[in-house]
């Protein structure tokens, strides 16, 4: 028996353990797979606290939308009450009103007119509209801060590898530089010299190592996900030129910001609310019907005494206000100063995005400029590192003019670098501006930059 038990208690350990170990495969086993840049836009849309926000005020604006809509229908209410007098009322000898009695009562109310009601249900439709749009634009701005990290990390990471590069590179000069020192090529300075300069590149290094794993901490941000995680992902560029003219570019982002559409909206529900006060000047008209039933007893059967012990009633009211202070007219005043303070919204938003759109298209007419200047340049320096390598081989060079060298190739690529990542982000720096979608030109293209191989002098 007690050894039953025991294999019992051993196979719910090992089971338990096999769950635990299953979960977390699952929540941190993948962590080292590459992942897509739509893939990790994706994640970062899943999991965004502001995301699911937006999503709880959209539920909120059509169960609204629904209550509004529902004031239309008919109100059917009951009631059930206890009445005790003093004592009964009689005529003569007959009883006409007992000291106790119970009521039982329904009552129907239905509106007939009342605008108030149709203004009420259109501010519903107009906020659902807004928090739709809202959610739409909070997508946007997930995608576009993911898109951003993704390629400052990859910018980070080349960043990295052209600092190694120049560590591995200036190590092996310094070595050749002692080999010289050692056999009286050169003097004791240019040894110190490539020495200081070795050690300030495994300086930059260690800078640039610090900047990746920021990087890396920046995307695991993004994704919720614990900040010490690796990143692992797919590079993925379009080099694709932009060909759309400034005009283009204006023409197009007036329909499909949707910030724009939002103003529009709110312009809309400032204008309803205006109505919605003026409307408080019409009458109200509405449908009742009544019905009851009395009793002297709790069961309403024993109805001894009671004159009407059940009865119905139909009637139609209007209802008209016909002064408030002046309260309906401040209302209408303050409405229609909401009506203008929206307008002058979305004229001064519409300036904003013409502006926005502007700048974007200037910061990527640059970006465009400085890729092709650097890709020129990175190949100006490569060869003027082979050459002076090459002088140095044979007593035609000092060391400082090989570091010099070297210390030119390390700048231009990595400005190149920067360059090839910084125009992708313009682009879609331009696209977010335009109110486009930012990932719909992405091809997989990767660039050719990784770090030059030298021959190591």
């Amino acid at each position: 028996m007690n050894s039953d038990i025991t294999s019992l208690r051993f196979g719910f350990l090992i089971y338990s353990m096999l769950c635990i170990l299953t979960f977390l495969e699952q929540a941190f086993g993948d962590n080292d797979t590459p992942l897509t840049l739509a893939q990790l836009v994706q994640m970062a849309i899943e999991v965004s606290p502001d995301l699911k926000i937006k999503q709880a005020q959209t539920n909120q604006s059509h169960a609204e939308q629904a209550a509004a809509r529902s004031r239309f229908m008919p109100t059917f209410e009951t009631s059930y009450t206890f009445n005790r007098e003093s004592h009964p009322s009689y005529i003569g000898k007959t009883l006409t009103d007992p000291d106790r009695d119970y009521t039982w009562a329904i009552t129907l109310n239905q509106p007939l007119y009342r605008p108030q009601l149709t203004q009420n249900l259109t501010l519903a439709d107009l906020s659902l509209e807004q928090a739709k749009l809202a959610y739409d634009l909070q997508t946007r701005t997930v995608t576009f801060n993911m898109l951003t990290a993704y390629y400052n990390l990859l910018k980070n990471r080349k960043q990295f590898e052209v600092a190694q590069k120049q560590v591995d590179q200036i190590t092996a000069h310094e070595e050749k530089a002692r080999a010289f020192y050692a056999a009286g090529k050169i003097p004791l300075n240019e040894l110190l010299q490539a020495g200081v300069r070795l050690a300030n590149a495994r300086q930059t290094a260690t800078v640039a190592e610090n900047h990746m794993a920021l990087a890396e901490v920046s995307v695991n941000l993004l994704l919720r996900r614990p900040l010490e995680l690796h990143v692992e992902v797919i590079e993925e560029m379009s080099l694709t030129p932009w060909v759309s003219c400034l005009n283009d570019c204006l023409s197009i982002a007036a329909p499909q910001r949707l910030e724009l559409k939002m103003a529009e909206v709110e312009l809309g529900m400032a204008e309803t609310r205006l109505g919605l006060a003026r409307y408080a000047y019409h009458p109200t008209v509405s449908l009742n019907g009544f019905y009851y039933k009395k009793g002297t007893q709790a069961d309403l059967f024993d109805k001894q005494g009671i004159t009407y012990p059940e009865g119905w009633e139909i009637n139609a009211s209007l209802e008209w206000t016909i002064w408030s202070g002046n309260r309906r007219s401040h209302h209408i005043t303050a409405s229609q100063a909401g009506v203008s303070q929206s307008r002058t919204k979305r004229d001064a938003l519409m300036d904003s995005i013409s502006y926005e759109v502007r700048q974007s298209y200037l910061n990527l007419m640059e970006a465009n400029r400085n890729l092709a200047v650097m890709a020129e340049a990175l190949g100006q320096a490569e060869e003027n590192l082979r050459l002076n390598q090459g002088r140095f081989d044979h007593d035609l060079a000092t060391t400082t003019d090989v570091l010099d060298a070297q210390a030119l190739l390390t700048i231009t690529h990595g400005r190149h670098v920067n360059a090839l990542y910084d125009h992708q982000i313009a682009i879609a720096t331009l696209k977010q501006a335009m109110g486009l979608d930012i990932l719909d030109t992405l091809t997989g293209q990767t660039p050719s930059s990784t770090p030059p191989q030298g021959d190591g002098k």
